[in-house]
């Protein structure tokens, strides 16, 4: 397939923005932390020409604080720039919400997880975050909302696991250094623009499920 070499101006980007993080008054049981203690770091496997399997690395040994409404957890290793996003147990479903409570920390972020729970991505979640080169979405995602990594011109790799029905309007504008995207077959819908002024971007598979795509 050629490569892309689309630049279409009349998307501005979506800037997100939080609050301060807030460390968690969490309390883990014993067999909690021992786990942890003993848990790794996962990472990522390369990305293939197939529909990426759903990447679910092992608990980060590091501590966890949760999210203000108490419903999801997070954890960023400051060693490798990973932020890990979290349910905080299995039994909880739950979007992405705002505000953001590692906003200190945006700018430098390398790697984002999303942990099997989350539901959503919210619109301009991930926006301009201008250092993110790699993020892997679960199965339990169905949908990425407008703008929601758009303007991170770092962003090299997305592993998409098949569970995602929409991808929203710009939700990787502006995502200049992302070459290639396998859509998975339980996307339905591509809204406008999703993909534009992604000038590094040779490659796309898409998937017959597939009804709208602008």
């Amino acid at each position: 397939m050629p490569a892309i070499r689309r630049i279409v101006i009349g998307c501005n980007f979506y800037t997100s923005f939080g609050t301060e993080p807030k460390e968690s008054a969490e309390t883990e049981t014993e067999e909690e932390t021992e786990a942890e203690s003993k848990a790794e770091t996962g990472e990522e496997p390369a990305a293939s020409e197939d529909i990426p399997s759903e990447v679910d690395s092992k608990e980060p040994a590091y501590a966890w604080s949760t999210f203000a409404d108490g419903k999801l957890k997070w954890a960023y290793d400051t060693k490798t720039k990973c932020l890990t996003v979290a349910p905080v147990n299995s039994k909880v479903k739950a979007p992405l919400d705002y505000p953001l409570p590692w906003a200190s920390y945006r700018g430098e972020i390398t790697k984002v997880i999303i942990k099997k729970g989350i539901t959503k991505i919210p619109d301009g979640y991930f926006s301009d975050y201008t250092n993110l080169t790699s993020v892997s979405i679960p199965s339990t995602v169905t949908e990425i909302g407008n703008y929601a990594f758009s303007a991170s011109y770092n962003l090299k790799t997305v592993s998409i696991a098949n569970g995602v029905k929409r991808i929203g309007e710009c939700a990787f504008a502006g995502c200049s250094s992302l070459a290639k995207i396998v859509i998975p077959k339980s996307v339905t819908t591509i809204d406008r623009q999703a993909f534009i002024n992604c000038t590094d971007l040779a490659s796309v598979t898409l998937n017959k499920g597939l009804k709208k795509g602008v």
